[in-house]
């Protein structure tokens, strides 16, 4: 019996010792390499799904009709939890009509500063208030 396991022993040994070497010599060329060219083959041949222009007019209007329900509630100036509510729904539906706005670089609308804003000329922002009002 102990003859078996020894074999037994000495076989996965071996098959140990072979993993070991090809990760300290190939690993690079033959996983890593290989997997790297994989996953760059999926997000190739991944399709990208876009949006009907009717759904993003669809979103547009919520969006503004969202901001004219918020701005009318802090237009009362009544410091309530409405008036919080209101603050934070305006917020957020500027922050969404940004990023569908700027559909090709969503990541650059988390970046913008304040000061990058409040430098812009009136001239300058007319295309960006004119998106937000009608």
């Amino acid at each position: 019996m102990l003859n078996a396991n020894e074999g037994e022993y000495e076989a996965l040994r071996s098959q140990a010792q072979a993993f070991i070497e090809l990760y300290e010599a190939d690993w690079n060329d033959e996983i890593s390499g290989s997997a790297r060219r994989t996953l760059q083959n999926r997000k190739m041949n991944k399709p990208q799904l876009l949006p009907l222009a009717t759904d993003v007019s669809k979103l547009t209007c919520h969006l503004k009709y969202v901001q004219a329900e918020s701005l009318t509630v802090i237009q009362k100036e009544i410091i309530n939890a409405a008036f919080c509510a209101a603050f934070k729904s305006l917020a957020d539906s500027v922050l969404a009509q940004l990023i569908l706005f700027n559909r090709r670089r969503q990541g650059e609308v988390s970046k913008i500063l304040i000061s990058q804003v409040t430098s812009k000329e009136p001239e300058d922002l007319q295309d960006i208030q004119s998106s937000f009002t009608s």
